[in-house]
């Protein structure tokens, strides 16, 4: 087998030491022990080479910006997709107004809650210091 380079393509707001949560980041444990050099990439700058991207961006809507980047790479695992909102990809959604009489399972339209986009803006200290229960959260930046 040889060697492949493979490069994890996160968004610019994600940093290193948030990303043990990430199956991707236990994905890239096993690359490394079959071999293969893998790289963390936050942000679309610099290009790094590889033989294949992994696009980890932890938004509910990929940025252009990143799916332009990735067409740099000869292959690219999840360069497809851009928007996993529910209401973009599922098409068993009720409004009001349906008459479904049915129990029903109520989901976000966002990924995980929208925890991500508010992570996005929120400030440097914010990010870095998640408050947990009980805590008072610092006013948003």
């Amino acid at each position: 087998m040889s060697v492949k380079r493979i490069v994890v393509l996160f968004h610019k707001g994600d940093r290193q030491s948030d990303l043990s949560g990430y199956i991707v980041d236990h994905m890239a444990r096993c690359w490394r022990e079959d071999g293969h050099a893998v790289t963390y990439l936050f942000g679309t700058r610099p290009f790094v080479p590889a033989d294949l991207l992994f696009i980890h961006v932890n938004l509910s809507v990929v940025p252009d910006e990143y799916l332009e980047f990735a067409s740099q790479y000869p292959i690219v695992v999840n360069g497809r997709i851009r928007d996993i909102r529910k209401s973009t990809t599922s098409r068993n959604l009720l409004f009001p107004g349906d008459s479904w009489g049915g129990r029903v399972i109520v989901k976000s339209d966002l990924n995980y809650a929208g925890e991500p986009e508010r992570m996005l803006r929120r400030s440097w200290l914010q990010r870095r210091f998640r408050y947990g229960e009980g805590s008072r959260e610092l006013p948003r930046a």
